[in-house]
């Protein structure tokens, strides 16, 4: 049996994968292995695969973690929600203020500083500090705590926060903006003694 961990909302997409009995069509045995917190998974041979943002896999490969990426499963297009906090009611009232992302330089930290541009903002410049607070959920708990005051989140997580007088001050869905796509990582190991293996999980 394959270890496959995931990250975030990639979770959401696998676990409706081993529902629809994908893997199992392709004769692959998988067990699913969310990974919360600000940790990214390391791949290893009990743990040989991995979805992850393609940021975070080139992250881990800039660290010296051996991996190969086999395939994506988006087109990167964004059509997250920048929700912010009921004292928000403009891009300035962002200015000194601290958003939420999984961690530095990985995907949803790429699409929160895109999201800023798309309102005129730079984060170094208006001293806007985005930080790593692990995955989607963590997020969501650390805005409603008080601990930052927006986050760029999926349509669902900005619904029920709308419902507890949050905002959704911008709406990434119309301004056609491509950020990072995910990616599906092996090691090198597996993907040089188990290619059947490698291509079950990577075909369409």
């Amino acid at each position: 049996m394959l270890h496959l961990g995931a990250v975030g909302l990639s979770t959401i997409v696998l676990h409706v994968a081993y529902r629809q009995g994908f893997f199992k069509s392709h004769s692959v045995n998988i067990q699913l292995v969310p990974v919360s917190g600000t940790t990214i998974p390391e791949l290893t041979d009990d743990d040989p695969v991995g979805h992850i943002g393609a940021p975070a896999a080139i992250l881990k490969a800039a660290r010296g973690s051996q991996l190969r990426m086999v395939a994506a499963f988006d087109s990167g297009q964004l059509f997250n929600h920048l929700i912010v906090a009921p004292s928000i009611n403009k891009p300035e009232d962002l200015k000194g203020k601290r958003l939420g992302a999984r961690v530095k330089g990985a995907a949803l930290w790429i699409h929160t500083v895109l999201a800023l541009e798309q309102l005129g903002l730079d984060p170094a410049k208006d001293g806007i500090e985005i930080l790593p607070i692990g995955d989607p959920i963590k997020v969501m708990q650390a805005l409603e705590a008080g601990q930052i005051e927006g986050a760029v989140l999926s349509s669902a997580q900005t619904r029920q926060l709308v419902g507890k007088g949050y905002s959704v001050l911008l709406d990434l869905s119309p301004y056609n903006v491509y950020g990072s796509t995910d990616a599906l990582v092996v090691t090198p190991r597996l993907a040089q003694e188990h290619p059947d293996i490698v291509e079950a999980l990577s075909s369409e």
